[in-house]
């Protein structure tokens, strides 16, 4: 990371009030996702989802990881519920900012990272993010959030 890149992240987190530490560990790209779900990854409740301790029990599942895939790449937008908290709005898919290498570093810092590990937890590959994105090529973000609603009704658990 550049010292710029590092002093701005940096810079970044101590304005939110946020440890630099998640940070200066994480891959540059993850400073797109930093910008809203925080650097430590606990999100704004009601405004931004967290990312910490949710990730690694979801990309334990199939579906799952499919579903982190295309949230990560298409995005997702409508009313979903994180911890009993609701939410509405919009993530913009990053698909067009991130080739796959970059998708699954992102994917693997937040799950090994801002994550308790999950059991039957595997890393990302640059080579699985191609096959999902091939497999939903025309995925928008309303399939997206269908493909979480399927996700969250047969596994309760990962609200």
């Amino acid at each position: 990371m550049g010292m710029l890149k590092l002093l701005s992240a940096a810079l970044t987190a101590l304005l939110l009030g946020q440890s630099s530490l998640a940070l200066a560990q994480a891959p540059e790209e993850y400073g797109r996702c930093a910008a809203c779900h925080l650097p430590d990854g606990a999100g704004l409740p009601g405004v931004f989802p967290p990312l910490k301790d949710r990730l690694a029990p979801i990309a334990s599942l199939p579906d799952g990881r499919e579903y982190l895939v295309l949230v990560v790449s298409r995005g997702l937008a409508g009313p979903i519920t994180v911890a009993d908290v609701p939410y509405f709005g919009m993530m913009p898919g990053q698909g067009g900012a991130l080739d796959s290498a970059a998708t699954a570093k992102i994917l693997n810092f937040v799950a090994t990272e801002l994550n308790v590990s999950a059991a039957g937890w595997q890393p990302f590959t640059a080579e699985e993010v191609d096959r999902v994105l091939a497999k939903n090529a025309d995925a928008d973000v309303n399939q997206v959030l269908n493909l979480r609603q399927a996700l969250f009704a047969q596994n309760p658990e990962l609200q």
